[in-house]
């Protein structure tokens, strides 16, 4: 019997342990029809009473394939696929039918995702992860991270408190440090697993960043809503004139709130009120779709500080005085805040 030895389930042998909490053994499994052998490998992994089959492959050359194993597998216990680094770098049109067929799966941070509500624009985390450089690179992490030094009283973090508070992996908080780090925005002490960082000047960083600074949403929706998903969309932040307004003079120049949802929640509710399961909408609402969660910062029912100063110094006309000084407020209150 052949039998290959693929790059997808090395790696997952590595991480198996922090995906499986409590593993008693883990093995091959070649218990299944010989035609799939030479395309996969299967894992079965035991916690304690429960067994799970992992599936490892490198390369998918059909989607029928994988749901023909994955039915032979359903009928013994629970299975996951195992989605390797280069599979996710690679095979990204595999993703929606992922979706579709509601698999769990096990990814390359060592993260089990069992609901389909996880799954949600989560590959688009995943592949900019997999994608990003591995040093000097200012992704949305990097954004999400300086936020943290900015808006949190004490002056030193680590990695881990980092990573838990703001929700994304230790490895993306490790490269957002060294970033910021090279950029002069922190200043590192310590050595090895005690480093810590703490953020050098307030003024210094805002202008180092300015050029840096990513655009906190993607775009800007106007749907027709029902009732009951208005209201729970406008229990997120106020983005926009009203936010602005919060922080400076400034009054609002539009009557309509614009409220700061996160892609990964906002899209499924966006395409259910583009198809046609509502017919009858009695409202409408301006929604911004946010790269992050945009409550992480948020205060007193307004985006935070920093994403309102880099919305009028990308979206917004610099040149109009009224402007000009809203923006020189949002940057006096971030440069002293406490």
């Amino acid at each position: 019997m052949y039998y290959r030895t693929m790059k997808s389930s090395a790696e997952f042998i590595n991480i198996a342990n922090k995906a499986f909490v409590s593993i008693d053994t883990i093995e091959k499994y070649t218990s299944f029809p010989i035609s799939f052998q030479s395309i996969f490998e299967v894992f079965k992994v035991t916690e304690l009473d429960d067994s799970k089959f992992v599936i490892c492959f490198d390369k998918l050359p059909s989607i029928t394939v994988l749901l023909q194993l994955l039915s032979f597998l359903k009928k013994e216990k629970k299975t996951y696929v195992y989605l390797s680094s280069d599979f996710i770098a690679k095979e990204s049109s595999y993703f929606s039918i992922i979706y579709r067929y509601k698999i769990p799966f096990v990814d390359c941070f060592a993260h089990k995702h069992d609901g389909i509500d996880q799954k949600i624009n989560f590959f688009d985390e995943m592949i900019q992860e997999v994608n990003a450089d591995t040093e000097y690179t200012y992704t949305r992490n990097t954004q999400l991270v300086f936020k943290y030094y900015l808006f949190n009283k004490r002056g030193s973090y680590t990695t881990r408190a980092i990573a838990d508070f703001i929700k994304i992996s230790p490895s993306s908080v490790s490269r957002a440090n060294e970033t910021l780090y090279s950029l002069g925005v922190l200043k590192k002490t310590g050595y090895g697993a005690g480093i810590e960082y703490k953020l050098a000047n307030r003024k210094t960083a805002i202008k180092v960043l300015r050029d840096y600074f990513i655009l906190p949403y993607e775009k800007t929706y106007t749907l027709l809503v029902e009732d009951y998903d208005f209201q729970n969309l406008s229990k997120n932040p106020v983005s926009g004139d009203y936010a602005l307004s919060e922080y400076t003079d400034l009054l609002p120049l539009h009557n309509n709130k614009i409220y700061a949802v996160w892609k990964k929640k906002f899209m499924t509710f966006y395409n259910a009120y583009t198809s046609l399961t509502h017919l009858n909408p009695r409202n409408y609402i301006m929604v911004q779709s946010f790269i992050y969660d945009p409550t992480i910062f948020s205060k007193n029912e307004f985006i935070d500080l920093l994403d309102m100063y880099i919305i009028v110094l990308k979206k917004e006309n610099l040149n109009d005085p009224r402007i000009n000084e809203a923006f020189k407020i949002l940057e006096r209150i971030i440069i002293n805040y406490e």
